[in-house]
C-alpha cells in the first residue's frame, strides 16, 4: 500500500522563522529606552516582522487576533401604494412583528442574503436595492437596505406566520420602536 506524503500546512511553524530570526537579532542588541522610544521601538520591530511574514501568515495572525462578530441584514420594503413590508417571526421575542431579514451565510454579499432572505420568507424578488444604512450593535454589524417589491408576497417559510403591508404610520403596537423608529424616518415620517 503506498502511502501520500502529506504536505505540512504552510502555517505549521515555517512562516515563522522570519519573526524568530528578527525578534532574536532585536533582543541581542542592549537598548535602554524610556516609555515613549519603547513604544516607537515596538512598533519598528513589529512591522520589520510583520513585512517579512509571508501572506498565509499575515492573514492567519490578523485572523486569531481579530474579535468574531456576527452579520445580518434587514429590509424596508415599500409597495406601489407606499406600504412597508413587515413579517410576523416565530423567533423573535416579544412581538414577533418585524422588518424582513436574516444573517448572512459564509462569503455572501449582503445585498444578496437580502434578496435570498425575502425570496424564501415570502416568495417576493426586490427591485430597486439600496443600501440605506450599516450599524453595529455590540459583537454584530446589520445592513439595512430600502426596496422595493410588485406582488404581495406570501408565507413560504417554518419562521413567518404572517406577511402583512402596514401604513408606516400605522404599525403593529408591538412592534420593536428600534425598527418603528427606522421604518418613520426612512418615510420620512415626524417622529
Amino acid at each position: 500500500m503506498h502511502r501520500m506524503h502529506k504536505r505540512p500546512s504552510r502555517l505549521t511553524g515555517w512562516f515563522l522563522l522570519p519573526v524568530l530570526s528578527t525578534l532574536v537579532s532585536a533582543a541581542q542588541r542592549p537598548v535602554m529606552l524610556s516609555q515613549g522610544s519603547m513604544t516607537s521601538f515596538l512598533l519598528k520591530n513589529f512591522a520589520r516582522v510583520w513585512k517579512k511574514l509571508p501572506r498565509s501568515g499575515r492573514i492567519f495572525l490578523a485572523r486569531i487576533t481579530q474579535k468574531k462578530f456576527t452579520a445580518s441584514v434587514a429590509g424596508v420594503i415599500t409597495n406601489a401604494e407606499g406600504r412597508v413590508l413587515v413579517l410576523d417571526h416565530v423567533l423573535r421575542p416579544a412581538s414577533g412583528w418585524g422588518l424582513p431579514g436574516g444573517f448572512m451565510k459564509h462569503f455572501e454579499q449582503p445585498i444578496d442574503a437580502l434578496k435570498r432572505e425575502i425570496r424564501e420568507e415570502t416568495g417576493i424578488e426586490l427591485a430597486n436595492i439600496e443600501l440605506y444604512r450599516v450599524r453595529t450593535l455590540k459583537r454584530h454589524i446589520e445592513f439595512i437596505f430600502t426596496g422595493s417589491a410588485e406582488t404581495a408576497g406570501e408565507v413560504k417559510s417554518r419562521e413567518i406566520t404572517a406577511v402583512r403591508w402596514f401604513d408606516p404610520a400605522h404599525l403593529p403596537a408591538e412592534m420593536n420602536v428600534d425598527q418603528q423608529f427606522l421604518i418613520r424616518k426612512v418615510f420620512g415620517l415626524d417622529l
